[in-house]
């Protein structure tokens, strides 16, 4: 699981990040805060991930459907992965997203 800023000001930026994130994608926490969320993807699917995400935020479609996506681990490898984000409205900053992130079953099998 990890948290990320969906405020003006900050938007993108990693907030925080749980274990399961961790080993999977071989980062610390210390690595990944601070971070822009696009460290974590393709480049071609990061340089156009805050559209989409304004996009569903201007049309106040708040829940977004769980998915397939590719993430990056720290040596760049792409693993196969199932995402589900909410949207959690909080006073002091706007908004922010946490992402539900898991390994697909036939991954290993795939890249590994």
């Amino acid at each position: 699981m990890f948290t990320c800023s969906a405020s003006q000001k900050s938007f993108g930026q990693i907030l925080n990040v749980n274990n399961g994130v961790k080993k999977i994608l071989q980062y610390s926490k210390r690595e990944l805060v601070g971070q822009h969320l696009s460290k974590i993807m393709p480049s071609v699917i990061g340089e156009y991930h805050d559209i989409f995400v304004r996009k569903c935020l201007e049309k106040q479609d708040l829940e977004f459907a769980e998915r397939k996506v590719f993430s990056k681990d720290k040596n760049g490898f792409l693993i196969h992965m199932v995402i589900k984000n909410q949207i959690l409205p909080i006073i002091e900053d706007g908004m922010q997203i946490i992402g539900l992130l898991w390994e697909t079953p036939e991954n290993k099998k795939v890249f590994y």
